[in-house]
């Protein structure tokens, strides 16, 4: 008779995700995700080859749910309030859920291209609507996800430390990188 598997990739998966938010990726361990499964290590083994493996999956699961986040974004008929909800939106779900965020970028939970784009979908078809025909699209979106990238790092890092409005920085900053890429601005030229 064949034994009952005491635990299944989903629920691995589940356990992992929550450690990570609780206690960050690098704290992850075969034996702590084990026991919090209910299992012993080695039997994590029988469903993922790997710890990176099982980031991966969470990374997998984190960006999808980031993606859904900006896809639920009303659209309007202005492609820069648009572009400015999707960056919201995005920077609002990495503050929520910070370690889950930082796994995103980290070597262990890199995706391929086709997995990470699917983190920026959304914000590359607002881009579309605002630099239609353009060629730059790619660059841009590279441009728009630096600067909110680094300005979440920075805000998860306490960094910014001379005071003033941290919102208020954001919007401005996004307004600027937003209106730098619309068509007729001096720097979209």
């Amino acid at each position: 008779m064949p034994t009952v598997p005491k635990t299944s990739p989903e629920h691995i998966v589940k356990a992992a995700r929550k450690m990570i938010a609780r206690i960050g990726a690098d704290e992850l361990s075969m034996q702590k995700l084990a026991a919090a499964v209910g299992v012993q290590a080695p039997a994590l083994y029988k469903h993922f080859p790997d710890r990176a493996a099982i980031l991966r999956a969470v990374t997998r699961q984190v960006t999808q749910e980031l993606s859904r986040a900006q896809l639920q974004v009303p659209t309007t008929d202005d492609p820069r309030a648009d572009l400015a909800a999707i960056t919201r939106a995005y920077r609002d779900f990495a503050l929520r859920f910070p370690r889950l965020y930082a796994l995103m970028f980290s070597p262990e939970g890199l995706l391929d291209a086709q997995e990470s784009g699917d983190a920026v979908k959304s914000l590359m078809l607002a881009l579309q609507r605002l630099m239609p025909a353009s060629p730059d699209t790619l660059e841009a979106a590279r441009l728009l996800v630096a600067f909110t990238h680094g300005f979440i790092t920075m805000q998860h890092a306490g960094a910014f430390r001379l005071g003033g409005d941290i919102e208020a920085a954001f919007e401005f900053g996004l307004s600027h990188v937003i209106g730098s890429l619309a068509p007729g601005s001096p720097r979209a030229q």
